[in-house]
């Protein structure tokens, strides 16, 4: 399972890059994708994969944000 990181300076397209290189290929092909992109929407994607590609519901994997727990310092 690789990991990758998408660097950069702000505002240059990181997150973009990623939904559309990464998730959406991936959630296509029934992948479980866990990613700290901010405001991604697992069934939007899901809804944009369907209508574009045609593919069912149920073959498509989620997108999953991990917890984020508050650390006390």
């Amino acid at each position: 399972m690789p990991i990758n990181a998408y660097t950069g300076l702000m505002g240059s397209g990181k997150s973009f890059e990623c939904v559309v290189s990464v998730i959406v290929p991936a959630v296509a092909k029934g992948r479980r994708v866990v990613t700290n992109v901010d405001g991604i929407d697992s069934d939007a994607i899901r809804a944009y994969i369907n209508e574009k590609q045609g593919i069912a519901l149920e073959k498509l994997g989620e997108v999953v944000l991990p917890k984020r727990r508050r650390f006390q310092g």
